[in-house]
C-alpha cells in the first residue's frame, strides 16, 4: 500500500518555492497551519524581517504579533513610529531574543514594559527612544535605570529637561527640539560637559547661550552638530583650553546668528572640521579666511558669502591656504558658494581658470 504524503514532507528548499507563490497573508495562514511550514516561513522571510518596521507590516495587513511568535529569533532591529503598550512590548520581549537595536517611543503608559524588555536585551544591544509629548519625571527615572541608552530624540523640549538630559551619561547621539513652541535656552558647553559619550547632536529650534559657569570642554567627543532654527543670540566663549577637538560635521541653517560668529569660532576650536554647510551667517573676509586656515582637514563647504566680493584675487587667496593646508587635486576642497546675485556660475568658472592652484579647489 502507497504511503500518502503531504506537503510537510518536502525537503525545506520546496516549501521555500511554495512561500514565494503566495501572498504576505496567505503565507502567514500557511505557516500557522503545521510546525514544519512554520520552520519553512521562518526560514523563507529570515531577511524580509531581520530589520522589522511595525507599521510597515501593519500596512500589509498581517498581524506583527503573528509573524514573531514564527519569526521573532530571526529579529535583530525593530522600529515604531509609535508607542506600543506594555502588553505588546512583553510580546516583542518573549519571542525576540536576539534583538540588537531598538528603537521605540516612550510615554508614561509603558515605561515599565519598555524597562523590562531593554533589560532583557543582550549586552552589545542598541537602544534609541523617542519622546514626542511632554517628558515626565516618571520617563526620565526610567531612562537613568536603563543598563544603556544610545540614542535619544526630545521633540518638546523645556527648559527644565536640560539638568534631566544631563544625568544620561551614556547618551551617544541627542536629538532635542520644540518646534511647537517659544524658544528654551539651552547650554550648549554644559550639556556637552556632562554628555561624555556624546557624538551626535542636532538642534531645533532652540536658543543656544553659554554662560559664564559654564565648564571647560576639555573633553568633548562632539563629531557631528545640526542646529537648526535655532537663535544662536550668545557669542560663544573664546578662553577655551580646547573646545570641540573631534567635531567633523556641522551644518547650521534658518538659525539666528545675531551675535555668533561660527567662522571665527570654528577657525579655534574645530580643527578636524570636514564638512561645513552654514547658512545666513554672512562672515566677512577675514573670519572666512582664518577659518579656512584654523580647519586644515576641511573638504565640504557650502557657505553664503554675499557681503564678500568674489575676485580672482580673493580665489587665489583661497587656493594659496589650501595648498599650506595640504590640500591636494585628488581631495580638493568640494565649494559651494552662495554669493551675490550678480555673480554667476560662469564668472566664477572663468576667474577659476585664471587661478593658480585652481585643483585644490572644486565648485560644485
Amino acid at each position: 500500500m502507497e504511503v500518502q504524503r503531504s506537503i510537510i514532507d518536502l525537503p525545506l528548499h520546496v516549501l521555500e518555492m511554495v512561500f514565494q507563490l503566495l501572498n504576505h497573508s496567505n503565507k502567514l495562514h500557511l505557516a500557522q497551519s503545521d510546525r514544519v511550514l512554520a520552520e519553512a516561513y521562518a526560514s523563507h522571510t529570515r531577511s524580509i524581517y531581520k530589520r522589522m518596521h511595525l507599521s510597515y507590516v501593519l500596512e500589509r495587513r498581517i498581524p506583527w504579533a503573528d509573524v514573531l511568535a514564527i519569526c521573532g529569533a530571526n529579529v535583530v532591529e525593530i522600529v515604531n513610529q509609535h508607542a506600543l503598550a506594555d502588553y505588546q512590548l512583553k510580546i516583542i520581549q518573549l519571542h525576540c531574543p536576539n534583538l540588537q537595536v531598538v528603537n521605540f517611543e516612550i510615554k508614561d503608559e509603558n515605561c515599565a514594559g519598555l524597562k523590562s524588555l531593554l533589560e532583557s536585551l543582550k549586552q552589545q544591544a542598541t537602544v534609541r527612544l523617542r519622546i514626542d509629548d511632554r517628558a515626565t519625571l516618571k520617563i526620565y527615572n526610567m531612562l537613568q535605570q536603563l543598563p544603556r541608552l544610545d540614542r535619544l530624540s526630545l521633540e518638546k523640549f523645556v527648559g527644565s529637561d536640560a539638568s534631566q538630559i544631563h544625568k544620561l551619561v551614556d547618551l551617544e547621539e541627542l536629538h532635542i527640539s520644540n518646534i511647537y513652541g517659544s524658544y528654551w535656552e539651552l547650554d550648549i558647553f554644559k550639556l556637552c560637559f556632562h554628555l561624555p559619550k556624546l557624538r551626535w547632536l542636532k538642534l531645533v529650534h532652540i536658543e543656544l547661550l553659554h554662560r559664564d559657569e559654564s565648564p571647560e570642554l576639555s573633553f568633548s567627543v562632539l563629531e557631528k552638530l545640526k542646529i537648526i532654527g535655532c537663535a544662536l543670540t550668545w557669542d560663544w566663549p573664546y578662553g577655551l583650553k580646547d573646545g570641540f577637538l573631534r567635531l567633523k560635521d556641522v551644518t547650521i541653517r534658518g538659525s539666528d546668528f545675531r551675535h555668533f560668529q561660527p567662522c571665527k569660532w570654528f577657525s579655534k576650536y574645530s580643527p578636524a572640521l570636514e564638512n561645513l554647510k552654514l547658512f545666513q551667517a554672512h562672515p566677512d573676509r577675514n573670519d572666512f579666511l582664518d577659518m579656512l586656515r584654523g580647519c586644515k582637514k576641511l573638504r565640504f563647504l557650502v557657505i553664503e558669502l554675499k557681503n564678500l566680493q568674489i575676485t580672482k584675487e580673493l580665489l587665489a587667496t583661497i587656493t594659496g591656504i589650501l595648498k599650506e593646508n595640504g590640500v591636494t587635486p585628488d581631495q580638493p576642497l568640494q565649494f559651494k558658494v552662495n554669493v551675490h546675485k550678480k555673480v554667476k556660475n560662469v564668472k566664477l568658472k572663468h576667474l577659476m581658470a585664471e587661478t593658480p592652484n585652481a585643483d585644490l579647489l572644486h565648485l560644485c
